[in-house]
């Protein structure tokens, strides 16, 4: 196998979490899926510029805190979360 140095625009620190990007111009959204049958508290990383995180709710976009590229979030078992970054 060759590796290229490529990096995933997103990663998270649980392996039971997966994340996916949906990248748009100097926006897009991070799809995040726990595939565990317990909650997780995930960090997720992000290499791709975001200046802002919101979660997106049933009721409006949520704001999340981040700490410079990376923020941490609650999945319940077998949740999935969508985040926009800008």
């Amino acid at each position: 196998m060759i590796r290229v140095g490529l990096k995933p625009a997103f990663r998270t620190d649980q392996p039971s979490v997966e994340v996916s990007a949906l990248n748009g111009d100097h926006r897009g959204y991070a799809v995040l899926v726990n595939h565990s049958a317990q909650p997780q508290n995930v960090t997720v990383f992000t290499n791709s510029g975001a200046r802002s995180i919101s979660r997106i709710a049933p009721e409006g976009p949520k704001p999340v805190q981040t700490e410079g590229s990376r923020w941490k979030m609650e999945l319940g078992p077998y949740e999935g979360a969508i985040v926009e970054w800008k």
